[in-house]
Parts: C-alpha cells; structure tokens; sequence
C-alpha cells in the first residue's frame, strides 16, 4: 500500500505542470525584446514611488499637505515652489496630484484583486462543471455584461453610498462597485482559458489516478491559465483607474477631501470661470492618461511574453468593448 501511494505521488508530481518564469529573467526579456512595454514598466513603477511616499516628511515626495491652504497664493501659476501651480484656495497641485496617485492605485488594484477572486471562481466553476450549470450561469453573465460598464459602476456605487462616510469606507464604497463591474467580465475570459485546457491528457490522467476535482483545479487548473490571468490582470488595472476618474469626474468617487484625479479634472474643467489656469485640468488628465497608457502597453507587451500565440495580436482584444 506504501509503494502505490509513493508511486501515485511521483505521477501527481510529473503530471504537475511547471510554468515557472522568474521576475528578474522576464524583466530582462521586456527590455530586450519590448522597449515599449519595458517603457510601460518604468511609468507603472514611478507612479507606485509616487503613491508609496505621496506623504509629506524626510522621505516624502509631497511638499505640503492636500488640504494646506495658502490663499495669497491662489490659482499661482506652475514654478517655484509650486511646480504644478496652486488652486483656488491656495493649495499645492503637485501635494494634490502625486496623492491622487494613491488613490488611484489603491483602487486600481484592490477592485482587481477582488474582481480576479470573483472571476475565478465564477469562470472556473462555469467551464469545470459544465452542462446546465454552466449554461444557466452564463446568462447571467450575458445579461450582466449587456449593460456599459460606466453605467454597472454607477448602479453599484448607488447600492454601496450607505455602508460609510469615513475616507477608508469612500474608497471601499468605489472598490466594491467596480469589484461587480468588472469581475463577471474577467470570468467570461477566463471560463474561456479554462475550456482550453480542461480536456488535455494530464487532465485526464489526473482524474484517473484519483485526484478530486478540487484538488485537479488547484494544482493543474489555475497553474495552466496563469499566463492569460497575469495579462488580463494587468489591464484591467488600467481600465480601473479610468473608470474610477469618469467616476470620480461626475460626483461618484472618492469623497472630498481625499483627492482623486477624475474630481481634480472635474474641478479643472471650470478653466473658464479661472481664465488663464490652465494647470488645473492639465496634470490631473496628462497623470490619467500616463497611467493608462504605461499599463496598457506593460499588458501588451506580458502577452507577447507570457504567451507566443498572442504575439502581435494589439491591446485591444484585452479590453472591454464597451
């Protein structure tokens, strides 16, 4: 009994796939082989220092507090010291920018991670499973998906304003919206991986040494569709940030005084009752955009390297339609 247990193991563990990429030979590889998304690489990693040491102090970025009002300096022009110049009431645009640097990451990537667990366990139960189960759950998914993602989010948003008021539960408010928003939507990408790979040999020969079908998702499943999950993560982080700025842009995101790009462009938009101040809708839009645009192409490029098949295939069929 012994040795067919010790031999059940060693075909589990030759059955075991063995898609390791390290880090550092993958970064390597983007700088060689992808200029533009090693480009990407290096935006995505300023605008993480930017959020990380956004605080005012010793080894702070920021020169002054978000809401440190200076009203003689009012709507001063970009220079020194106020190198993005100042807003109405006097407050640094550049304390206020490299902040809503934080707030966009922080949303960016807990809506992901949320959204990721969501559609794991919808798309992979959906393929697995199969016949009526999966059938019945992809209409829901049809009819989730048949709405615009802007219009989900506020919908979401609305059904989320009564948990709190704090700055904490404001952007848990965002979070958990896009959180529904966008998590049906990777689970259709991802059923999809999964319906991919779910009928190959080592399946199979998994299945007959006695593996539950727990344990076979675990272990030769996820591991196998880990390449398109890291690509789909990667946009969908920026696809976040977008909408949580269109959010924040007509009155939804994060509540003042916490400050967010999306409400900062808002606020910008009335250049014309300011004349002349043209910082104020210019760097919260141009930091929208970086943002953007450094994941999409860090996304662009992880699947040309994670997956030879995609080679070439263009961002777009990473992103939503809608």
């Amino acid at each position: 009994m012994a040795s067919e247990a010790v031999k059940t193991a060693d075909i589990e563990k030759a059955l075991r796939p063995r898609r390791r990429i390290p880090l550092l030979d993958l970064v390597i590889r983007m700088f060689r082989e992808k200029p533009l998304a090693a480009l990407g690489l290096v935006i995505v990693m300023t605008l993480l220092v930017l959020a990380i040491f956004a605080r005012v102090g010793p080894i702070g970025i920021a020169p002054d507090g978000i809401n440190e009002i200076h009203p003689e300096n009012s709507l001063e022009a970009p220079g020194w010291p106020h190198i993005f110049g100042t807003d109405i009431i006097g407050r640094d645009y550049f304390s206020r920018v490299v902040h809503g640097a934080r707030v966009s990451i922080i949303v960016g990537l807990g809506t992901t991670a949320l959204a990721l667990m969501l559609g794991l366990l919808v798309g992979v139960s959906s393929a697995y499973i199969g016949g009526k189960f999966d059938l019945f759950l992809q209409r829901i998914v049809d009819g989730w998906m048949a709405f615009p993602f802007i219009i989900l989010a506020l919908v979401m948003v609305g059904v989320f304003q009564d948990i709190g008021h704090s700055t904490f539960w404001s952007m848990m408010k965002v979070i958990l919206a896009l959180t529904f928003a966008f998590g049906f939507w990777m689970s259709r990408i991802i059923r999809g991986a999964v319906l991919g790979i779910k009928e190959n040999q080592y399946i199979e020969a998994a299945r007959a040494i006695g593996c539950s079908d727990l344990r076979i998702v675990r272990l030769y499943i996820i591991p196998n569709i880990m390449a398109p999950v890291i690509i789909l993560v990667t946009l969908t982080v920026g696809w976040v940030i977008f909408t949580e700025a269109a959010l924040s842009f007509l009155g939804f995101g994060v509540s003042p005084p916490v400050p967010s790009w999306g409400r900062m462009l808002f606020i910008g938009k009335g250049i014309f009752q300011y004349p002349g101040a043209w910082w104020l809708a210019f760097f919260p839009g141009l930091f929208i955009a970086l943002a953007i645009f450094g994941i999409n192409i860090l996304g662009d490029g992880l699947r040309d390297l994670l997956d030879p098949r995609l080679r070439g295939a263009g961002v777009k069929s990473g992103w939503p339609t809608r």
